[in-house]
């Protein structure tokens, strides 16, 4: 099983499911994981005022499902704590439930799509590890696509990029230029033909001035590291600080990248980022 953590909802699946679909926003969303033949799971979410009354809501639900033809032998019932709904779907069967999660107020629903017979001990197992993923120490969690962040609670995701042998997440604050921005990227002996330091340094924004590089060993990893002063042209555009840091896990070849831009004043350190040695 692996694990992902998307919008604060923790969540294991088998291993060779992969994210497909994914949505950034936190009132409404979904991500949908996908095996080499299809599509196995969706996983959605919305913010709501309060807990629903689920055998209502699951009734209701069963009903206009059947009433539209899109559900049949439908029957309701409850697994690991999670309110279920199971039935067919046009010859494949078909398990949805729904949970609410007190932490963020959060209406949660997770659909499993069995293109042979339904897996009971599989599902049981996926909603017995779902659940709501509190803030540690003021930083939330992302884990996804290779890539374990810590972003602070105050910042937004803005963008993700996911392409073979890259992945990529941009993080926003409430305050210009505050962004934070974590890459992992593979196949570097392909691709990678000049000194790491030398990479780190073509990934400086043009508006960085008074660059300051250093190189340490950290659990085992040679880190790269860029300091500088974020200074755009312009008068009334917001000026930061600048800190990034770059290496190639000897684990799995793979090149990490963290950088942070930040307001005068604030937290200057680069969030960390996790690979086999634990957050760098």
């Amino acid at each position: 099983m692996q694990e992902w953590i998307w919008r604060d909802v923790r969540i294991e699946v088998p291993a060779d499911w992969e994210m497909l679909q994914f949505s950034r926003e936190r009132e409404k969303g979904r991500c949908a994981f996908a095996d080499r033949r299809q599509f196995r799971l969706e996983l959605s979410w919305r913010q709501v005022k309060g807990a629903p009354d689920f055998p209502r809501m699951m009734s209701d639900y069963k009903s206009r499902l059947e009433s539209r033809g899109e559900l049949q032998d439908a029957q309701t019932f409850t697994q690991a704590g999670w309110h279920g709904l199971a039935g067919k779907q046009k010859n494949l069967e078909v398990s949805r439930f729904g949970n609410y999660f007190d932490g963020d107020k959060l209406l949660v629903e997770i659909v499993f799509l069995w293109p042979d017979k339904r897996d009971v001990s599989l599902e049981k197992n996926v909603l017995q590890s779902c659940r709501y993923s509190v803030s540690e120490k003021g930083f939330r969690i992302c884990k996804a696509f290779g890539l374990v962040c810590r972003i602070p609670e105050t910042f937004e995701f803005s963008a993700c990029h996911v392409q073979p042998a890259l992945a990529s997440m941009i993080f926003t604050g409430p305050r210009k230029p505050a962004q934070i921005k974590f890459q992992r990227l593979g196949m570097v002996p392909q691709w990678m033909k000049h000194p790491l330091a030398d990479w780190l340094r073509a990934q400086v924004p043009k508006d960085v001035r008074n660059l300051n590089m250093e190189s340490e060993k950290q659990n085992g990893h040679e880190v790269v590291s860029v300091t500088g002063k974020y200074a755009p042209k312009g008068l009334l555009l917001p000026k930061g600080l600048y800190s990034a840091r770059a290496w190639i896990c000897p684990t799995d070849g793979r090149l990490y990248h963290a950088e942070n831009i930040c307001r005068p004043g604030e937290d200057f350190s680069v969030c960390p980022l996790d690979c086999c040695g634990g957050a760098l």
